[in-house]
């Protein structure tokens, strides 16, 4: 057993202790509450990726905001080895990539000189034949890639477990980032976000997933403000 005792998103000590009370069950509605009273007041006006409890809310939010986002959309054609089937299901990336300048994304790969990581937002400025340009939330102006994702599967045999490719994908690792599910976010780290849980979220940790996913508890919102009672 390895037990990971360091913090590498948040590093600030009142906040990972927070962090850790809602996840062992200490104080949770004293931290929750001291969470949201750091936290930024919503608005719909607030231009922050949504974290969603349900894909159905990630993909309204995304459709509406993308439908009244007036700029021309340019669809990029992802190239697809193996089975396309199994690229559709385990990617996050579609196959058939539509943007448009001025659309809020996400980038979903670390690139290979650290210009960009999984997880940061930002606008989307130019759209070249080889690259595209995002301007970061962070300030940064980068030029994103194309690269190739795989999809593996994983065999037990005879004890061993056995890693092959079954087939891959290779286009920009952007997605749509007005919105995205809580828990597709896990291994992400965001500058801010918003929390929207909808009517209910069915899974405990899903909530803690998605407060623990900035780097700064003050960069966080929440559509509606949520309660929980110590057990």
């Amino acid at each position: 057993t390895v037990e990971l005792t360091k913090s590498m998103r948040n590093t600030n000590l009142d906040q990972v202790e927070l962090l850790k009370n809602i996840r062992m069950g200490n104080s949770v509605q004293n931290s929750l509450k001291d969470i949201v009273a750091m936290s930024e007041a919503y608005s719909d006006k607030l231009d922050w990726t949504h974290l969603c409890a349900t894909n159905k809310d990630v993909d309204s939010r995304n459709k509406k905001c993308y439908t009244k986002l007036k700029t021309k959309e340019q669809v990029f054609k992802g190239k697809v080895t193996g089975s396309r089937e199994a690229v559709t299901k385990e990617l996050r990336v579609p196959i058939d990539l539509k943007l448009k300048l001025d659309m809020r994304v996400m980038i979903t790969y670390n690139s290979a000189n650290g210009d960009y990581v999984n997880g940061n937002t930002g606008v989307i400025k130019d759209l070249g034949i080889d690259y595209i340009t995002v301007l970061l939330d962070s300030g940064e102006e980068v030029f994103v890639v194309r690269e190739t994702f795989p999809v593996i599967k994983y065999t037990c045999d005879g004890g061993i477990i056995r890693r092959t490719q079954v087939a891959s994908l290779t286009q920009f690792p952007i997605v749509a980032g007005w919105a995205c599910s809580i828990h597709k976010a896990q291994g992400s780290t965001l500058d801010r976000c918003v929390i929207n849980l909808g009517k209910y979220t069915f899974a405990d940790h899903l909530f803690y997933v998605g407060i623990s996913r900035v780097k700064d508890m003050r960069n966080l919102s929440f559509v509606r403000t949520p309660v929980v009672s110590d057990v």
